[in-house]
């Protein structure tokens, strides 16, 4: 009876330990992947600032694009009467601001129809483009 207990206990003792080992082992994996986080933590900031900032410049390089597109545009058709200045707004909207001379609408109405015509397959919509005119002196 007193070897089963010995047994018993001295099993037991061992069971404990392991599981104290485990738990150890557990804590220092977790503190290993702790410090490996904290470690790669400012390169993966640097990578994704930099992701955003590419981001950033390539939308801008489209905007000009369209915008030089569309001057183009009006140079080809009209000649140097407009300089259109192409803007996107969120939700993918292209906006195109034209100084106009207000005292020839038929002008007017032919720098519309060119600007339409060229963001419009740019549109995700169809009121994806607004075109605002500013009056200017003939």
């Amino acid at each position: 009876m007193l070897n089963e207990y010995l047994l018993e206990r001295l099993t037991e003792d061992r069971l404990a330990e392991a599981r104290r080992r485990a738990a150890q082992a557990a804590r220092a994996a977790v503190l290993i992947a702790l410090g490996i986080a904290a470690a790669l933590a400012p390169f993966a900031a640097v990578v994704a600032l930099l992701v955003l900032a590419d981001r950033a410049q390539r939308a801008r390089r489209r905007i000009l694009e369209r915008q030089v597109r569309l001057t183009d545009a009006i140079h080809r058709e009209l000649g140097a009467v407009a300089a259109p200045v192409v803007t996107r707004r969120p939700l993918g909207v292209w906006r195109v601001a034209l100084a106009v001379p207000a005292a020839q609408p038929v002008l007017v109405a032919r720098l519309v129809a060119i600007a339409a015509r060229e963001l419009a397959s740019e549109a995700r919509r169809p009121a994806g483009v607004e075109i605002v005119l500013r009056a200017r002196a003939a």
